[in-house]
Formats: C-alpha cells, sequence, structure tokens
C-alpha cells in the first residue's frame, strides 16, 4: 500500500498528493514578501504546525529573521490569521468535489490520526485548501482519511477496542507531565500559559500540544506504600536523574535502595573547576577582563560532542550559593573554597544513560558590586549565564520578596542592556526563583496563601515605594520581567529545620534537573555540544570584552564558521601529508606505496575519504548548511590533491614497466640470446607482469 518515489522508498499515501494545478498568481500568500515588523506564521517542523511569530529583519539571500528562528525560508512562512481567512474565503467550492462530502468548515473541532503517535489526537481546522486537504492546527495538508468528526472519537474508539479518554483540559499552575522525545520519557513540568491555538507553553518548552501531557503519574512520595511489581512486568521507568524516584547522587541525602538511574559526575568534573577567571583594571577603560580558564575549558571540550544541559546558580554574594549548588547535585564537601571569582564548573550525566545530555552546573560570582566597575561585572556575569544555561537560579535570602530584597539586585539585572534582543528571544533559559529562608505560609496583601509561582509573579508585578529603594526595585523588576518569559519559584525553610530543609532542597533538584533534562542548551534551534557550548563562551567573553553587545545569534555564526573551517585545515593537513607521502612513494599507513593498481589506488583514497568523513561527523558544529559547505570545500581540496596521486601514480608504473621492458631487452642481448639462465628470465617476466597490471587503465 505505499510507494517508492524518485526522492524516497515506501511512502505512505497520505504523505502524497496530485501537484498543485494553482497560477501564479493564485498561489497562497505564504510566496509573497515580507516586511520587518510584519505579524506572520511559521511552520514548525518540530512542532508540525503553524505557529505565530513576526518578521523581525529581511535577509539579502531571501530568507527572513523571525523573532522564534533565523535565517527562514519564504516557502514556511504564510501571512497571519487575516490573511489566512482571507485566502481561504476565495477558495472556490468547485476546485474540489470532496468539501461537500468532507463537511469540514474552519475552526471546526475534529481528531488527526497521527501516524507518528498512532493514535488519533484532537485538532481544529484552520482552512480548507483547494486540493481537497485542510490544514490543522496541528499539521498542514492533512488528506480527508485521517479527520474524523470530535464527537465521533468515543464511538470509533470503542470500535478500536479501547476507551476514549476525554481530552483533558489543563490551566496555567497544573502540574503535568510533558513527553520529551528527547529524552523518550514523561518528565514533570508545569503549565505557564494556555494558547489560543489549543497548545500550551510549559515551564520547560513552548508550544505543546495536548497528546504530549498527561496529568502527573501516581507515585509514592507521600511516603506510602508503593506499588508493588512483578519479576518481568511491563512498566514505565522514570529516571532519578529526573529526581522522581530515588534521587541523591552522593551520601548527603542518603537514600534508600539501589536506582540505576542516579546521576553520576564527570571525571575531571567531579570537583568544581574554574571556567571563567576575572581581572580587573586591564578591561576596556580600565574596567574587568574576562578570560575562559583552561583548566575547565579543557575538561568540557573532553566531552566532545555530547549534548549539553546548564543550570547557573546567580545571586548576592555570600548566601550560601555554592552550598545550595553543590547540594543540588548530591554532595556537600565539592565546593568547599571560600569565595566565588568568576564562574566555576561542575557536571554530572545520568548514570547509564550514554546518550543523554551532560549536566553542567555554573556557580557564579556573587553580586553586590558598589561602584561603577563592580556592578558593570555583576551585570556581565548575569548576562553570560542567562545565555549559556538551560535553567537559571536565581538565589534569594529572606523569605520575602519585597523591595529591600529586590533593590540590591538592580545593578545586575541591567544585563539586558547588553544582550541583543533580536533573533534572541528562543535562546533565553527557564528562571527559576529561589526563595530562601521561608518560615510562614506565602500570602497576598489581603492574607489569602499564594502558591510559590503565585507570589512571585505577584511580587514582580507590584508597584514599587517611593524612594531609592523603591526606584532601584523597580528596575530590577523591569529587568527580570522583559528578559524572562518562564518563570518559576521553589522556597526554601530555614537550614536550621534541618529535615524540612533536606526535603525540600531534594524537592528542588527534582524541578532543576527536570528542567534541564528537558532542554539540553540550543541556539538557533541547533542543540550544543559540549565542545561548542566553550567555543560560545570564548566568542562571548571576546565581544565583553570589547565592549560590544552580547549577541548570541551573531557569536554562535562566528563559532559554526570558525570551528568548521579550523576542522576542514586540520582534516586537510592530515590527509594532505598522507598524500604527499603516497605521492613520493614512501608507505603510507596500512601499507600502501606507489604504484598501485587501480583498485589498489582506489580502495586506498576511499578508506581515507570514510576516515574523514567520519571525523567530519563526529567534530563538525553548527548547522547543516554551514557544515555542508566546508565538507564540500574540504572534499574539492583533497580532490586536487587526489588526482596528483593518481598521474604520480601513472608516471611510476609506466617508469616500473619501462624498467622491467629494458631488463627483459637487456637479457634478449646479452645472456638470453646465448641460452641463458632460466630463472633470470622467469624473474623479469615476474617483474614485467607485475608492472604491467600496474598500468592505470585510463591515460
Amino acid at each position: 500500500g505505499t510507494y517508492n518515489l524518485d526522492c524516497k522508498p515506501d511512502v505512505a499515501p497520505d504523505k502524497i498528493r496530485k501537484p498543485e494545478q494553482q497560477s501564479q498568481d493564485a498561489r497562497p500568500a505564504a510566496k509573497a514578501g515580507f516586511a520587518e515588523g510584519d505579524a506572520v506564521e511559521y511552520y514548525s517542523a518540530t512542532h508540525q504546525k503553524w505557529i505565530p511569530a513576526k518578521v523581525i529583519s529581511v535577509n539579502a539571500s531571501g530568507t527572513y529573521d523571525l523573532d522564534c528562528k533565523p535565517d527562514v525560508p519564504a516557502d514556511k512562512i504564510r501571512g497571519g490569521s487575516e490573511k489566512q481567512a482571507g485566502s481561504a474565503a476565495v477558495v472556490p467550492a468547485a476546485a474540489f468535489e470532496s468539501a461537500a462530502a468532507a463537511d469540514f468548515a474552519a475552526a471546526d473541532a475534529v481528531e488527526y490520526f497521527s501516524a507518528t503517535q498512532n493514535k488519533w489526537i484532537p485538532a481544529k481546522v484552520v482552512c480548507a485548501n483547494s486540493d481537497g486537504t485542510f490544514d490543522v492546527d496541528c499539521k498542514p495538508g492533512v488528506t480527508k482519511d485521517r479527520l474524523r468528526r470530535a464527537a465521533s472519537s468515543a464511538a470509533a474508539a470503542a470500535a478500536e477496542g479501547s476507551a476514549a479518554p476525554a481530552a483533558a483540559v489543563y490551566k496555567v499552575g497544573d502540574k503535568v507531565e510533558y513527553f520529551g522525545a528527547t529524552q523518550n520519557k514523561w518528565i514533570p513540568t508545569k503549565v505557564v500559559k494556555v494558547n489560543a491555538n489549543g497548545t500550551y507553553d510549559l515551564d520547560c518548552k513552548i508550544l505543546v500540544s495536548p497528546d504530549k501531557i498527561r496529568q502527573p503519574a501516581a507515585a509514592p512520595l507521600d511516603g506510602s506504600s508503593p506499588v508493588t511489581r512483578a519479576v518481568g512486568e511491563v512498566a514505565e521507568y522514570f529516571g532519578a536523574a529526573l529526581g522522581r524516584l530515588g534521587g541523591g547522587a552522593g551520601g548527603w541525602f542518603g537514600t534508600t535502595g539501589a536506582s540505576s538511574g542516579r546521576l553520576a559526575p564527570v571525571p575531571g568534573l567531579d570537583k568544581p573547576v574554574q571556567l571563567l577567571s576575572l581581572r580587573r583594571g586591564v578591561g576596556v577603560n580600565g574596567g574587568w577582563r574576562y578570560e575562559v580558564s583552561p583548566e575547565g575549558a579543557a575538561a568540557l571540550e573532553r566531552l566532545g560532542s555530547r549534548r549539553v544541559a546548564v543550570a547557573s546558580i546567580c545571586g548576592l554574594r555570600r548566601t550560601g550559593k555554592s552550598v545550595l549548588m553543590d547540594a543540588l547535585q548530591g554532595s556537600s564537601q565539592r565546593g568547599a573554597r571560600g569565595s566565588t571569582a568568576g564562574l566555576w564548573l561542575s557536571a554530572s550525566v545520568e548514570d547509564g544513560d550514554e546518550q543523554g545530555p551532560v549536566l553542567a552546573f555554573l556557580d557564579c560570582e556573587g553580586f553586590g558590586g558598589k561602584d561603577h566597575e563592580d556592578q558593570a561585572r555583576d551585570s556581565q556575569l548575569l548576562a553570560l549565564c542567562a545565555l549559556l544555561s538551560s535553567a537559571l537560579l536565581l538565589n534569594s535570602p529572606g523569605g520575602e520578596l519585597d523591595d529591600p530584597a529586590l533593590a540590591p539586585l538592580a545593578p545586575a539585572c541591567r544585563f539586558g542592556e547588553g544582550v541583543e534582543e533580536r533573533g534572541n528571544e528562543a535562546n533565553r533559559p527557564v528562571l527559576l526563583w529561589i526563595l530562601r529562608d521561608v518560615v510562614r505560609q506565602l500570602q497576598d496583601a489581603q492574607g489569602r496563601p499564594l502558591s510559590a509561582d503565585d507570589y512571585l509573579e505577584k511580587s514582580l508585578h507590584a508597584p514599587a515605594q517611593a524612594g531609592e529603594q523603591g526606584q532601584a526595585a523597580r528596575e530590577a523588576r523591569r529587568g527580570l520581567l522583559h528578559f524572562f518569559k518562564h518563570r518559576s519559584c521553589a522556597t526554601l525553610p530555614p537550614p536550621t529545620k534541618t529535615g524540612e530543609f533536606r526535603t525540600a532542597v531534594e524537592r528542588l533538584r527534582q524541578e532543576v534537573l527536570s528542567t534541564c533534562l528537558a532542554n539540553p542548551k540550543a541556539v538557533a534551534g541547533q542543540p550544543l555540544s559540549c565542545f561548542s557550548l566553550v567555543q560560545l563562551l570564548r566568542q562571548l567573553t571576546t565581544a565583553a570584552n570589547d565592549g560590544r553587545i552580547l549577541n548570541i545569534k551573531a557569536a554562535w555564526e562566528t563559532v559554526q564558521h570558525t570551528s568548521c573551517g579550523a576542522l576542514a585545515d586540520e582534516l586537510r593537513e592530515a590527509a594532505s601529508s598522507v598524500l604527499r607521502n603516497l605521492a613520493a612513494g614512501r608507505q603510507v599507513p596500512g601499507g600502501a606505496k606507489l604504484p598501485l593498481t587501480d583498485d589498489e589506488l582506489n580502495a586506498v583514497l576511499r578508506d581515507q575519504r570514510h576516515t574523514l568523513k567520519a571525523q567530519w561527523e563526529e567534530r563538525a558544529i553548527g548547522d547543516e548548511a554551514v557544515r555542508r559547505e566546508y565538507w564540500q570545500e574540504l572534499k574539492e581540496a583533497l580532490a586536487r590533491e587526489e588526482g596528483l596521486v593518481r598521474a604520480q601514480n601513472a608516471r611510476l608504473a609506466d617508469q616500473r614497466g619501462v624498467e622491467a621492458l629494458r631488463a627483459w631487452q637487456d637479457w634478449l642481448d646479452g645472456d638470453g640470446a646465448e641460452g641463458g639462465s632460466v630463472q633470470a628470465a622467469e624473474e623479469i617476466c615476474r617483474q614485467l607482469g607485475s608492472a604491467m597490471e600496474r598500468l592505470p587503465s585510463r591515460p
């Protein structure tokens, strides 16, 4: 029932349709030009649906930078909802026979059969297309046979022999579980926003379709007896790196029972090492200069192409940040180093999960500078942490989020002024505010109890008091609200309440790890590896030292081209060295030496290209287009040198043949004419035959 096409074999019928017969004038507005500031919709391959966006800039190449993704081709953009409605309205009913039979109209609630999920999922019709297909809010171009009315879902499910649960409706603040395709598991999270198109913004991911969310699975976190499972029983396991079952990676929390999902420290990063150091008086205008520390950078670079998720902890100095960061990793003694200076790095991985991301923890120097240079340093450090992190933890003591608590953060919260906003919105981390020393139930001004998240939002939106302190608090609120679109709050009791404190820290640890594992660090849609994270840090610190605005998109572009160019030069030099030795008649690794037969030489060159390709795939970083560009240049450069080797092989083969013929002629002219030795003749014939075999088949 499938089809082999010239571009792909074994294609299902629902992914094929007849070519559109529209004239150029009748094509949808998606192909039209857009101007800066236009409200559009972008088709996301990740979400398999059209999502709202805005044009930030128009590129000379004909692509567009949107507020959700840069360098988007025109065929992945269409006009906003008002344009869609217009284009849908002009589709003539006679253009396709199935319109009346389908009986679906814009805004109809339907169910779409997802081949990926292998089940019917709730959807809504966006518009009917002239070719008989429908755009639904989760996928465009859907054929009629893959849609059904939502009202019939229960009957259809019953016919299939399974219950049809009603689509769950979630509200802001609900604790849910999200299925992360990267981790291939359900991850605890929270609903941040309910979108008009039926999707949800979670604290770990935006625009999530309902079929990827479920109510939290029941877990014995309240001390009740766990469900007994039989050996061999098929069940779902939630990794302890996400903190649901088990949890402690070290002895500080003293968990009972073994767990195959424990966090394991990364060798060389099991104790904090400095990643970024600072020197005063040698920067721009006598300010601070930032230097990437060789030890920390090398330790992270050794992890190579493995993906990375980053959690940074920031806050005022001497508020227990480092101790808390160590506790979140399962140890209370790893960070005993006194006052933190710069950025310090430690890392763990989920034990037994060789494909999961490395969990990198950054401990930032405390804020609280009094003069202009120190305040500028605080702002730069917070900006660097924000741009590098999957989750940024803001440590706040005192048990309150009022003007006195917020005002000291004002200088650091100016970091947004030094960060380029255009094209960088999608690269921002989740803000997790850690409110310390909470001794009573959080309440609003009327004494009504509040959740930690609601308390944070009310505090950040509260009007500031008059005076200098109120002005500073207002500045801090404005900076945090502007930059961090996804925010959450966790509370901790005073450390003197030992049992409660440890329980709260473990709960916080669960939230931090789940957020990080659900959000491996990515820039412009490209997941970062440990190696590329270091290169990105180098570019950002260079910009900071030069007094430039921090632009993660521009830094990533530089990282891609610089790294791919350097890798191409390195591989070209290594391959060229082998080819030069081969052309010079020297033996190369593997035993090959010219002259060779065509097949032998082709095998040598093919093996070298395969080796180079494997190294390139493992080490090259960046977008596919950038990597392909530099790989093509590398292949072309080596093709020229391979041509020289082939020419030299032909010359050496000719030379070897001439020498063999001369020996044969000498034998005939000498001993051979007078009945010379048979053994000598046989040896000459063998050499002549070998030389003839190595003659190239083409001149």
